[in-house]
């Protein structure tokens, strides 16, 4: 199994509840579109500590796949350029474009 996970900030100027509003009333709709093929796609809202380290993101977000292939399939999908404007659009109104990260691990887990 592979997953992607994104780590996310709102937009400079939206609110914590506008934010996550937004983001499961439409983002996430978009998001089960494009990425059709996961087999999982769950968000993780992240409230700040006293250190202000949660501060830098607001969202952690994971997709799993069943291999590779299934997540290169995934990314060619959102990347097609019909697909890949309306993603843009929708992020903008939503999340600091800069700030996105973009990581891939495998999801491997030992036995006890």
């Amino acid at each position: 199994m592979v997953k992607m996970i994104l780590l996310l900030k709102r937009r400079e100027g939206m609110s914590v509840e506008d934010f996550q509003a937004y983001y499961e009333t439409r983002h996430a709709l978009l998001g089960r579109k494009l990425l059709h093929n996961a087999l999982r796609y769950e968000r993780r809202y992240l409230q700040a500590l006293g250190d202000g380290l949660g501060e830098t993101y607001d969202c952690i977000t994971e997709v799993w796949f069943a291999d590779q292939a299934a997540l290169e399939a995934a990314l060619a999908r959102a990347a097609e350029p019909e697909n890949a404007a309306l993603l843009a659009e929708d992020e903008s109104k939503l999340f600091d474009r800069s700030k996105i990260r973009f990581y891939v691990v495998t999801d491997e887990r030992a036995s006890a």
